[in-house]
């Protein structure tokens, strides 16, 4: 995720939010940073279709990598959407949501699942 939001925004914008990150998750490393920051930015990505479709573009046009890597990160994707469902009907399921919560994680996790499936 780094290398298609610093496609998007800079390098100087990345290392801003990510300076933002740091500062507001104190008690994680830089590779907990990362990791938060990439899974917000998946989350945005993956919140419309239009997001899906521009993300698709630039990594099968614009973004440099071999058609191996490009596998490998729609292999990741696949298994953070997979994961990422299955949380959000977790939570759904536990009742943790309030009402607008929950219909909001519905829709998110029936366009994960038509994502994943397509």
């Amino acid at each position: 995720m780094k290398a298609y939001y610093v496609y998007l925004h800079g390098a100087a914008s990345f290392e801003n939010v990510i300076r933002q990150y740091a500062e507001a998750y104190t008690d994680l490393d830089r590779a907990g940073v990362m990791e938060e920051f990439t899974a917000d930015a998946l989350a945005g990505v993956f919140s419309s279709e239009k997001g899906v479709n521009e993300f698709v573009d630039w990594l099968q046009k614009d973004s440099g990598y071999s058609q191996a890597e490009k596998k490998t990160i729609l292999e990741k994707l696949s298994e953070w959407l997979l994961e990422n469902v299955d949380k959000i009907k977790e939570l759904i399921a536990e009742g943790h949501l309030n009402n607008v919560t929950e219909a909001y994680a519905k829709a998110q996790a029936e366009q994960f699942t038509e994502v994943r499936e397509k």
